[in-house]
């Protein structure tokens, strides 16, 4: 056991949890100890939620692929080369079930400690939820507000299947949305529930870990892209005579490109919430390490095409393999004693 806990945050990307698994992978290996056992914490957003609960159930890097591969073949469907959104989602939510088993509840995982990120979405505005492996912290829902499920009762399935209800992808599980809308990039929110877990415990055991360090902060991505010019959205008519039907249709237009980039903002794993959360271990002197790979291609969340899965996974291993320094580093904290 290492000094102080061992934390992974896990962003949200849909297929491209692919490229955290690749990267998981290459950790493992060098640290020759099960993913599992070398961390004390795990949090997950969406795709990274699942692949958290994944791990703490037991299931190996290769077991966890062959679920993304079913993903892709039996979730994310097609016809004539067009998306049907919201997806079916009683195939992903059968998945779910066969994966996870219908009847296992989150504080059935003992270690690591989970922290799985949702939306309540029947608050307005929305809340950020944490779906816990442990009861301390639970706190039932207010009152007029639909139940929230204490960890000895909530299914383990239906976490993952609510942590991943992306709007325009799925429909909403009961009343959560994807963790990605307010939590894309999980590490901070994590990092504060352990804080919370530490110094606030209502148990003596917790009381007396107020003072238990954090030996080191890993957080990986799902791959980025470089950013594209666009032409700045404007969807204000400004004289009767210019509204026309080509008008009209530019100002729609405009408008859903300013929708998608508040959605894509607010849920950025990138940039901005990285730099906090280095600037924030880096003021308790704790060793933070982001891996994400850069992407030649944007490769959308429920990509099915095989090429650019292929292109994303190659890219993604030879990300792993220019830094093997950093990967071999992360594997000697997590397995010093």
């Amino acid at each position: 056991m290492a000094a102080g806990d061992r934390i992974l945050s896990l962003d949200g990307g849909g297929i491209r949890g692919l490229i955290m698994l690749e990267i998981l992978d290459a950790i493992e290996q060098e640290a020759g100890t099960p993913i599992k056992d070398l961390f004390d914490w795990i949090g997950g957003t969406s795709t990274g939620g699942i692949i958290a609960l994944g791990i703490a159930t037991g299931k190996t890097i290769s077991e966890i692929q062959k679920l993304y591969y079913e993903l892709k073949d039996k979730v994310f469907d097609r016809i004539l080369g067009l998306p049907i959104r919201p997806y079916d989602t009683a195939q992903i939510e059968e998945l779910c079930k066969q994966y996870f088993g219908i009847d296992r509840v989150m504080t059935d995982i003992q270690h690591p400690k989970i922290l799985v990120t949702g939306v309540l979405a029947d608050h307005s505005p929305w809340e950020l939820h944490m779906f816990r492996s442990y009861m301390d912290g639970y706190e039932p829902a207010a009152e007029g507000f639909e139940p929230i499920q204490p960890p000895n009762k909530q299914l383990i399935w239906e976490v993952a299947r609510s942590t991943s209800a992306a709007p325009t992808y799925f429909r909403p599980y009961n009343q959560y949305f994807d963790g990605g809308l307010l939590s894309n990039n999980p590490t901070l929110d994590v990092l504060t529930e352990i804080h919370k877990f530490n110094t606030t415990g209502p148990t003596p055991q917790q009381k007396t870990a107020s003072g238990r360090c954090l030996n080191v902060v890993v957080s990986l991505g799902c791959g980025h892209s470089q950013s594209k010019r666009v032409e700045v959205p404007d969807f204000y008519i400004r004289k009767i005579k210019e509204r026309c039907c080509f008008q009209r249709k530019k100002v729609l237009k405009d408008f859903l490109q300013f929708i998608n980039d508040v959605i894509g903002r607010a849920s950025e794993a990138n940039g901005p919430p990285t730099d906090r959360a280095r600037a924030w271990c880096g003021m308790m002197d704790v060793p933070f390490f982001r891996l994400t790979p850069p992407l030649s291609d944007d490769v959308p969340m429920d990509c099915t095409n095989k090429q650019k899965i292929k292109t994303m996974v190659e890219e993604t291993k030879a990300y792993i393999e220019e830094n093997k320094a950093t990967i071999k580093k992360v594997a000697e904290l997590l397995t010093k004693k």
